[in-house]
């Protein structure tokens, strides 16, 4: 993805006005998800958004309320308020690590280097949501999936490197 690019669509967001339909929520959460790589826990303020963009709101588009418009304005917030971002340096005494977290409503990954866990610098987030019947998974099938989700997800970083996987279960 080009600097440039990715400027071009912060930009886009940043500038969006509210959205009065489902193609406009669908054409900024499709926007967002272009750089979710690079924005920590988005699937938190996008969950609220997402109920926007299915087959009932489409038919009588809801009312704009005040929890659909936090998540959006905290969504524009994390676009230009990220940690700054780096790619992975394989030199020294540094450490490739994949943490990875679910709720009851998604999962979420980070993946980091540096000499330790505690010191490593982040390179990219992920965060998806759970379908309704992933949702349904025991606690321990969902960290599972996390994991897997991550690791499908940064394969052409990690492949050839040892990593460390870290998760609270």
């Amino acid at each position: 993805m080009a600097l440039k690019q990715i400027f071009s669509k912060v930009d886009k967001i940043l500038h969006w006005p509210i959205s009065k339909n489902t193609t406009d929520i669908r054409s900024f959460l499709g926007l967002v998800h272009y750089i979710s790589t690079f924005l920590p826990n988005l699937t938190e303020h996008t969950c609220v958004l997402t109920p926007l963009t299915m087959k009932d709101a489409q038919k009588k588009f809801p009312e704009w309320t005040i929890a659909h418009q936090n998540a959006f304005n905290l969504i524009k917030h994390l676009v230009i308020s990220r940690e700054c971002l780096t790619t992975i340096d394989h030199t020294g005494e540094n450490k490739i690590f994949v943490t990875c977290n679910v709720s009851d409503w998604h999962t979420g990954g980070i993946l980091s280097f540096g000499p330790t866990w505690e010191t490593a610098h982040p390179v990219a987030f992920d965060s998806t949501q759970l379908n309704s019947t992933e949702r349904n998974y025991p606690v321990h099938e969902k960290e599972l999936l996390s994991i897997i989700r991550a690791l499908k997800m940064w394969h052409a970083d990690l492949l050839g490197s040892p990593i460390y996987v870290y998760t609270d279960h």
